[in-house]
């Protein structure tokens, strides 16, 4: 589709749905301005985003789109060193979801090495743990890009947040998700970060509801280098947690999924450690957990014993591979 189809495909969404008593025609209008968004037509954008009625009811209409729209307009205004225009780009989104865009923005200076500018805005950021999630991903990538005194400052801000403050697991769980990008990225310093949360962790109790999301966190950074024996103590750690527990941990795909209703908690929390346990390697604990899932959610087991058997064959442990497949009989 060139401009021209464009064009006409805008002026038609646009005169059929004056005031939007249509919603098709919102969404079509939307799916055009998406359009223009992803060709750099970002003027174009703007100037249909200009007229009073149509952002409100683009927002009521597509919400999720809208912000989308908005947000690729912000990142191209960024892109090319137009920092006030991509900030003036929020105005238009709902308040609930400015920090979906923050975010973007925050995502792309960091990755340009604009540590600064992606900390201003970190800090507008009006959701606090996303404040302290974003903190310790721009410390991997100062550290990433040997700016070691930026990354200090950026860890120390982190720790010295009102989360930290108030439970005593966020200095381990920020130490801990540094670590993780630094192993994703195989650097070396990211076994020094994991180091400093083992130790924060060793002074704190470990039935604390957050515990788990910071084990998990240190033992994905040890299994992305490779270190899959150091993961597997604190897997089994996460294991006697959730086994003793009468509660969803704090962050359990229990209560940030939208089909928990339709499953027991720890039937969800099962499933990431035996992917965790998979992924480290240990199959045989990773089906040993698998078959605790109640029988009665033959389609969730089936699925995770088909999403075991692909790591089996994708690691080539052909034994594993086989012992799963004959679960799945």
């Amino acid at each position: 589709m060139d401009g021209r189809d464009v064009d006409a495909k805008c002026m038609s969404a646009q005169s059929s749905c004056s005031g939007f008593t249509s919603l098709s025609s919102a969404f079509t209008l939307a799916n055009v301005v998406s359009l223009y968004a992803a060709l750099g037509q970002h003027e174009t954008v703007l100037q249909i985003l200009q007229n009073p009625d149509l952002p409100q009811q683009l927002l009521l209409s597509t919400p999720y789109q809208f912000t989308k729209i908005l947000g690729q307009v912000a990142k191209a205004y960024a892109e090319t060193e137009q920092h006030d225009h991509a900030l003036q780009i929020l105005e238009g989104v709902r308040p609930s979801d400015q920090d979906a865009v923050r975010r973007q923005l925050v995502e792309l200076y960091a990755n340009i090495g604009d540590f600064d500018r992606a900390d201003a805005i970190i800090h507008q950021m009006t959701d606090v743990a996303l404040q302290v999630q974003q903190t310790s991903q721009l410390v991997a990538q100062a550290v990433i890009a040997e700016q070691s005194e930026e990354a200090q400052g950026f860890l120390d801000q982190a720790l010295h947040s009102p989360l930290t403050a108030q439970d005593p697991y966020h200095p381990a769980l920020i130490l801990a998700e540094v670590a993780a990008h630094l192993m994703a990225q195989q650097h070396p310093k990211g076994l020094e970060y994991l180091a400093q949360a083992q130790e924060r962790l060793s002074t704190v109790e470990l039935q604390n509801p957050h515990a788990p999301r910071v084990l998990l966190t240190m033992a994905d950074g040890y299994i992305a280098a490779g270190e899959r024996e150091s993961a597997r103590p604190l897997l089994d750690q996460v294991l006697q947690w959730v086994q003793s527990a009468s509660v969803p941990y704090e962050g359990s795909p229990a209560v940030s999924t939208e089909n928990t209703a339709d499953y027991d908690f720890k039937a969800l929390e099962f499933r990431v450690l035996v992917l965790r346990y998979a992924s480290a390697g240990w199959f045989t604990r990773a089906i040993a957990i698998a078959e605790n899932i109640p029988a009665e959610y033959c389609r969730f087991r089936e699925t995770l014993f088909r999403e075991m058997l692909l790591q089996a064959i994708e690691a080539k442990q052909l034994d594993a591979a086989s012992d799963i497949f004959a679960q799945m009989q």
